[in-house]
């Protein structure tokens, strides 16, 4: 029960994105110049799956949290993501 409320919760939030074509434009999803947050929380796409997905990795440790905070926010990450 708690996974299908889990889904149908994402499934809703990602409507909204999909109505603005999942944040395109990196610049408008994050408030700022995506070379300013790539900067500060190195991110590299890499290919795709099998699926059609991008294949995305993270460097988290040598992610600049207080310079992250200072140039976007959270949402605007999770925009930046989808």
């Amino acid at each position: 029960d708690d996974i299908i409320k889990m889904v149908d919760e994402a499934m809703e939030c990602r409507a909204e994105a999909k109505k603005n074509e999942f944040y395109l434009d990196p610049k408008l999803a994050l408030g700022c110049d995506m070379a300013l947050y790539m900067a500060q929380f190195p991110q590299v796409y890499s290919g795709y799956d099998k699926n059609g997905i991008p294949l995305f990795f993270s460097k988290p440790a040598k992610m600049n949290i207080d310079a992250v905070e200072a140039i976007t926010t959270l949402q605007g990450i999770i925009k930046f993501h989808w």
